[in-house]
């Protein structure tokens, strides 16, 4: 990866997101199989499922550019060669992407009508809207203030919260919408890659442009759904991050390892099979 100092490189947004989408898909899980203790650990969770698939959806989006002048926070750029001038080799674009940019009038609106994943980023959208006041209300207001109930807004924020099904819902959306978008988007550019290669010579191949073929785009992301990474510093399992995720949250329960990747791909709506047909990759790890 080279070290330049912007965040848009397709490629790189585009494994930046299926992370995230697997940490969302973790979250979701979690809520809707093994409960929880109150609403306030429901309300928590839910918020961070509905925030990871609308920075996945983001991620997705090479129309929408992060800007590196928005990294301000010093926690992200005080190990960074150059605190002033951050690369993308130090600071993952999720990184950059906080709760305002997905506000009512916030940077990021969703995917343009035309796009196959249009409606669910706005439905996303919507619900995570829906959802943050109560998140901050829980984590950062006084229950009541001056004795007086009328002040405590979070039992109308609680009534509206999307529920766990709903959630779900558009998880299920947002794969169906990629599958779409794998169909629209993945012959053109097979045909497209087929036609830059009928122009490459041995001699033009070390300074032939790149730009003119598409960039990635969905198998790419759902293949590194499904990407084994192997860990080089100490013993933990070469694992999907899904995976890698849970066991750091769970240790080793082997149980709710094997529920989990049955659930990622119920959710994927994928056997072996057809992944493969897709990606070249199988959906048992």
């Amino acid at each position: 990866m080279s070290e330049i100092h912007d965040f848009n490189d397709v490629p790189h947004r585009i494994r930046s997101g299926s992370a995230a989408f697997q940490k969302g898909i973790y979250h979701l899980f979690i809520q809707r199989y093994y409960g929880t203790a109150d609403l306030f650990t429901s309300v928590i969770r839910l918020y961070q499922c509905l925030f990871q698939l609308c920075l996945t959806y983001l991620l997705l989006d090479s129309t929408f550019s992060i800007d590196s002048g928005d990294i301000r926070l010093k926690r992200l750029t005080k190990l960074c060669a150059d605190p002033k001038r951050p690369t993308r080799r130090e600071i993952d674009p999720a990184a950059v992407v906080n709760h305002s940019t997905f506000e009512e009038h916030g940077k990021w609106q969703g995917f343009p009508p035309s796009h196959p994943l249009h409606l669910g980023s706005v439905k996303s959208l919507g619900f995570l809207q829906s959802i943050v006041d109560a998140r901050h209300n829980l984590i950062y207001r006084p229950f009541m203030l001056d004795r007086l109930w009328e002040d405590c807004t979070l039992m109308d924020l609680l009534e509206n919260r999307p529920t766990t099904e709903e959630v779900e819902g558009v998880y299920r959306q947002f794969v169906s919408e990629v599958f779409s978008w794998y169909s629209e988007y993945e012959p053109k550019r097979q045909d497209a890659v087929k036609e830059y290669l009928a122009t490459l010579t041995l001699q033009d191949l070390p300074d032939h442009p790149r730009h003119d073929v598409p960039p990635v785009g969905p198998a790419y992301f759902l293949e590194h759904v499904f990407m084994i990474y192997e860990d080089i510093r100490d013993s933990r399992p070469t694992e999907t991050l899904l995976l890698t995720y849970a066991r750091m949250l769970n240790g080793d329960n082997y149980a709710l390892l094997a529920d989990l990747k049955k659930y990622r791909n119920n959710l994927l709506t994928v056997d072996a099979v057809n992944f493969a047909c897709i990606t070249g990759r199988m959906a048992n790890k």
